[in-house]
């Protein structure tokens, strides 16, 4: 059976090609820069960059960050614990830039729909 047939039955294989993106997206959100995700990956730059760009709608990151924004996303904004408000004045406190905090709760928010719809 070719690729192509296993997409067509699997809703037009949308679900298969966004779990075949997911650990790049799951490294995005984790804070991990494109050319870091490429090399960890061994797959290009600019497949990284065009992948989180379908699925996240931004280029990805330059560099690599010292927290994982999905984790503290995942366990504060997603259960309840705190508003995305707060998770970006956590974010700050972790020596990031209000814009890259408030992207990263974008992507992140972003990314738990998209596996929330799969998983």
């Amino acid at each position: 059976m070719e690729w192509e047939e296993i997409k067509k039955m699997l809703k037009g294989g949308n679900d298969l090609d966004f779990l075949s993106s997911r650990e790049i997206l799951v490294l995005c959100c984790s804070g991990m820069s494109n050319n870091d995700i490429s090399t960890f990956l061994l797959i290009e730059e600019e497949d990284v960059k065009s992948t989180i760009s379908e699925y996240l709608e931004f280029d990805g990151f330059d560099k690599t960050i010292n927290i994982n924004p999905l984790f503290f996303y995942r366990k504060l904004v997603k259960d309840d614990k705190i508003d995305s408000d707060n998770y970006i004045k956590l974010l700050i406190k972790f020596g990031l830039t209000n814009n890259v905090a408030a992207t990263f709760c974008e992507i992140c928010e972003h990314f738990c729909e998209l596996d929330a719809d799969i998983i």
